[in-house]
Parts: structure tokens; sequence; C-alpha cells
């Protein structure tokens, strides 16, 4: 379970407060959501495997 992540597509059932709430008590700090633990990027360039390979870096991508 370390090595997951939980990507929601924003769809309202997956953006509920209860679905949220769900998966970000399974997944802990690897939610990436509107209103995960990491913010989806909004840019059509950087695409999820960027975002996680700038995390693992541990630098930090501002919209």
């Amino acid at each position: 379970l370390r090595q997951m992540w939980f990507q929601q597509d924003g769809a309202t059932a997956h953006t509920a407060r209860a679905s949220m709430e769900i998966a970000l008590r399974m997944f802990p700090q690897h939610v990436i959501s509107r209103f995960g633990d990491i913010r989806a990027t909004c840019s059509a360039h950087l695409i999820l495997l960027d975002l996680i390979i700038l995390i693992i870096l541990g630098e930090e991508y501002k919209l």
C-alpha cells in the first residue's frame, strides 16, 4: 500500500465529501485530486508521471 497512488477524475461522485474522506483515510498523502492531498494540475502538458517525478524529487509544482 505504500507504493500505491489514487487519482480521481473529478466526477461529482468522486469529489463528494464522503468519497473524499474514505479515499484520504485509505490513501493518506497519496490522493491526487482537486480536493485531495496533492492538487491535480490543470496544465495539459504536465501529465501524472511528470507530477510523480516532481514529488519524488522533492520539488513542488505551483499552478
